[in-house]
């Protein structure tokens, strides 16, 4: 889990530089469609038996790489 919480010290950053260029809607979209994308995993996941703990722990990184890959995007798109 350590290598991909890598990404989420990129995702503050880029979030702030987002709203700095005046795109905080695009920035808080992103946090909302990492956020569903997290809770459908997590729902997905942890909810069987067969993956356990390991589904939540699928869901978290999921999200994190969701929302700072779609930070990413909108950064190198906007600029």
């Amino acid at each position: 889990m350590a290598p991909f919480f890598l990404l989420l010290y990129f995702q503050a950053p880029l979030q702030a530089a987002l709203q700095a260029l005046n795109y905080a809607k695009q920035a808080m979209v992103n946090s909302l469609i990492g956020s569903v994308v997290k809770l459908s995993t997590l729902w997905l996941l942890a909810t069987k038996p067969s993956f356990g703990i390991e589904g939540v722990v699928i869901s978290i990184i999921v999200g994190i790489l969701v929302v700072t890959l779609l930070h990413f995007y909108n950064a190198l798109q906007n600029h």
